[in-house]
């Protein structure tokens, strides 16, 4: 009976938190601001929820959750097919024959690339996926626009940065390699100390951004930046030089 009330509280306090704790602003503080917010509170969002007043449910619920992700909330993205990168001024050759069973940088599987986080973030960003779509609910949230605006289909992976690749020692070395060529034929590639890899050492959107803490304001342009700390073209050359050591990120065309 006491374990029974045990996991009574523990449910009630975790369902509390989850639907009631709102999501930060740029020092960390609760903010309803945060753009991230979906919700009817959402006061520096276009696109908000009609009436919807949680905030955590557009991608969160204690119940019913994904597989995917502890208590993720959301469909996979409505999309199977996105490209890899591909830029006509860069070749990263993290695709290579030679290297692709270490990086696991392939589109040949669509039901698992992109992975992790990555494809988390694109059950919104695919430019299809419907907002108010949660697996919490049978019906989905009214809102008062169904997707984030983009205008194709997919999101072009091939012209972003890549992403839902293994950054191992050994993807490393081969990139720095005569045969890996390196971005630009730079060959100054290292293992990352400050941006996180994912459990399975990949690279993912959250490497660099961080879904619940929102930097952007009216100086600061870098969205949801991971490694903040108010200076922009700092914050900017201090995660991109976390990997690509001795240049000068701010101008080159990965992004």
């Amino acid at each position: 009976m006491r374990a029974l009330i045990f996991l009574l509280l523990v449910s009630l306090f975790t369902a509390s938190h989850l639907y009631a704790v709102p999501l930060a602003d740029n020092a960390g503080n609760p903010s309803p601001n945060n753009r991230h917010n979906l919700s009817i509170s959402g006061s520096s969002n276009t696109i908000k929820a009609l009436s919807e007043t949680r905030i955590c449910v557009f991608c969160h619920t204690p119940h019913g959750a994904s597989a995917q992700s502890a208590l993720w909330n959301r469909k996979n993205p409505s999309t199977a097919s996105f490209p890899l990168y591909n830029s006509p001024t860069n070749s990263l050759n993290i695709d290579d024959a030679a290297i692709v069973g270490d990086s696991q940088y392939s589109n040949a599987d669509p039901a698992v690339y992109p992975n992790g986080a990555t494809r988390m973030c694109l059950s919104c960003h695919d430019g299809v996926s419907a907002i108010g779509e949660i697996l919490s609910s049978s019906s989905p949230i009214i809102m008062n626009t169904n997707t984030l605006g983009s205008s194709t289909a997919v999101v072009d992976l091939a012209t972003t940065h890549p992403v839902s690749f293994v950054y191992n020692a050994a993807v490393v070395g081969y990139l720095n390699s005569t045969t890996g060529g390196g971005l630009d034929g730079r060959t100054d590639y290292v293992a990352p100390t400050v941006v996180p890899l994912d459990g399975q050492q990949r690279l993912q959107c959250t490497t660099c951004h961080d879904p619940h803490e929102d930097t952007r304001t009216g100086t600061y342009n870098l969205p949801f930046w991971r490694n903040y700390t108010g200076t922009e073209t700092t914050d900017y050359d201090n995660t991109c030089n976390d990997c690509h050591q001795g240049n000068d990120w701010s101008t080159n065309p990965i992004h």
